[in-house]
């Protein structure tokens, strides 16, 4: 685990301050810090001069032995932006045979992202299937409901006491959501599996409803002079 002090404002009271936090997490020797990142606790800052809390997004990079995964959070990143962790994300694509492994890398610009994909990779799903069957979900619902005001952003939620797996749409004033069973994910899979397979892995660095609509342009499911209607805020 590696410490990085960032300095800052309160975004309430102004003060100077600092944010010790790591910057790079291994989940799998690093459970309690895991643990942290999906009970939402970690981005967690205190004010000592007011007392306040606040959410303080700060760069990191986890990554995922397991599951071969790196994602990284990187608040602001514009898709051109040079991405710091080149050299961890190198040496984890060659195992401890010396073979190369074909790693899945991601960038997330938000703490709900990072949560998100985190939380797909726990759950065995292709975050690229996810986010084509949030857009396809998200078409549908727009049908139905054609006076939804602005969407804000589509999330994942993982099976729960309460729930089962659900996408929430999360518009200015409600949040419709339904069930996301494993039937659809395995029907969208299917329907995308040739395009996936064929699909450059340098075009899936950040994979959201944006690439969603991208994919299927790039490989001419619809056409290009389609508008996104989907407004996603992150």
């Amino acid at each position: 685990m590696t410490d990085n002090t960032i300095s800052g404002q309160c975004p309430h009271c102004q003060a100077e301050m600092t944010i010790e936090r790591p910057e790079i997490i291994d989940a799998d020797r690093e459970p309690d810090i895991k643990a942290t990142l999906l009970s939402g606790q970690f981005f967690t800052a205190h004010c000592p001069a007011c007392d306040q809390d606040f959410i303080a997004a700060t760069p990191l990079l986890y990554y995922d032995r397991r599951r071969t995964a790196v994602i990284q959070l990187v608040p602001g990143y514009d898709g051109e932006s040079p991405l710091l962790g080149d050299d961890v994300f190198n040496a984890l694509q060659t195992a401890d045979s010396g073979q190369p492994v074909r790693m899945i890398r991601r960038v997330v610009t938000t703490p709900n992202e990072l949560t998100e994909k985190i939380h797909l990779l726990e759950a065995g799903y292709d975050d690229r299937i996810v986010e084509l069957a949030k857009l396809i979900a998200l078409q549908e619902l727009q049908g139905q409901l054609p006076n939804l005001s602005t969407l804000r952003q589509v999330r994942f939620a993982p099976k729960s006491e309460r729930y089962p797996a659900r996408l929430l749409f999360f518009y200015d004033d409600e949040m419709p959501s339904i069930d996301f069973p494993q039937s659809l994910y395995d029907s969208v899979g299917m329907s995308f599996i040739e395009a996936l397979e064929k699909n450059d892995p340098a075009n899936d660095l950040v994979v959201d409803l944006a690439w969603a609509m991208s994919f299927l342009k790039r490989h001419h499911f619809i056409d290009r002079k389609e508008e996104d209607n989907t407004g996603e805020d992150n």
